[in-house]
C-alpha cells in the first residue's frame, strides 16, 4: 500500500510492491526499523535491560539516544538516558559515562554507580564510586533510589577536598558539605569490628535517619 515501508525478500525483485507484493514485505513494524545505532526501533522504545547492554550498540553514531531501564538487568533502577559522545569512547567510570555514552542527569543516586538494596552482597566498592564521583564533581547531595539493607564489609571513607590542596575547602564544609538521603534504607555490616563510615563532622550531613544494623 501507498505509505508502506517495505523489503524485497527475493534477489533482483521486478515487482512493483505498489501493485504488486509478491517478493515483497512491509517493514513498518518497529522491529524491522534500525536506526544508525545498529538498534530496532522496537529495542529503543522498550529501552535496553542493563547499563551492560550499552556494550551490545556496535555502530554508535554521535547524538544517538537510548534509554536504558536498569544499571543491572530486572533491578529497575539505576538506569537512565544516555547521549553517545565518540570523544568520550575510551572513558568508562561506571556511573556518567560508559564508552561514550553519556548519562542525562540532574540529581545523583547511588543505584547510578551500580549499588544494590535488598541483596546481601557488599556494596562497600560502589558505595565508594559513587562518593568519589561526587566529591571529583562538586556534587552535594546523594540519595537512594531504592529501599532495602545495603550491605558493606569495608569502611566507605568521605574525603572532603581542600582548595589549592593547602588553603580554603570548597567541597565538604559549610554550605558545599555533602549531604547524604539514606531514606529506606539500613545499613548492615558482613563482618563484625569494623568502622562502616568514616568522616570529619563538620564535612557530612545525614538528612533524616540514618539507620545502621548489627547486621543480625
Amino acid at each position: 500500500a501507498t505509505g508502506d515501508i517495505v523489503r524485497s525478500t527475493i534477489a533482483s525483485n521486478v515487482n512493483n510492491p505498489n501493485n504488486d507484493m509478491t517478493g515483497w514485505a512491509e517493514v513498518n513494524a518497529a522491529s524491522q526499523i534500525f536506526d544508525e545505532s545498529g538498534l530496532s526501533q522496537q529495542e529503543i522504545n522498550n529501552g535496553l535491560e542493563s547499563i551492560a547492554d550499552l556494550a551490545t550498540i556496535t555502530t554508535s553514531q554521535n547524538g544517538s539516544r537510548v534509554y536504558v531501564k536498569s544499571y543491572y538487568s530486572e533491578q529497575g533502577i539505576g538506569g537512565g538516558t544516555f547521549i553517545y559522545d565518540s570523544a568520550q569512547a575510551a572513558i568508562n567510570n561506571g556511573i556518567s559515562i560508559f564508552n561514550g555514552w553519556v548519562r542525562q542527569f540532574d540529581s545523583l543516586t547511588f543505584e547510578m554507580g551500580g549499588v544494590k538494596t535488598g541483596v546481601k552482597t557488599d556494596q562497600s566498592a560502589s558505595m565508594q564510586l559513587v562518593i568519589d564521583f561526587a566529591e571529583a564533581n562538586g556534587i552535594k547531595e546523594i540519595s537512594f533510589a531504592g529501599s532495602g539493607d545495603v550491605y558493606l564489609s569495608e569502611s566507605v571513607i568521605f574525603k572532603p577536598r581542600l582548595k589549592n590542596g593547602i588553603t580554603s575547602t570548597y567541597w565538604g564544609y559549610g554550605v558545599n558539605r555533602l549531604v547524604i538521603d539514606p531514606t529506606g534504607v539500613m545499613f548492615k555490616p558482613l563482618r563484625p569490628n569494623f568502622t562502616m563510615f568514616k568522616f570529619h563532622r563538620d564535612t557530612l550531613t545525614f538528612k533524616g535517619v540514618l539507620n545502621i544494623s548489627n547486621g543480625k
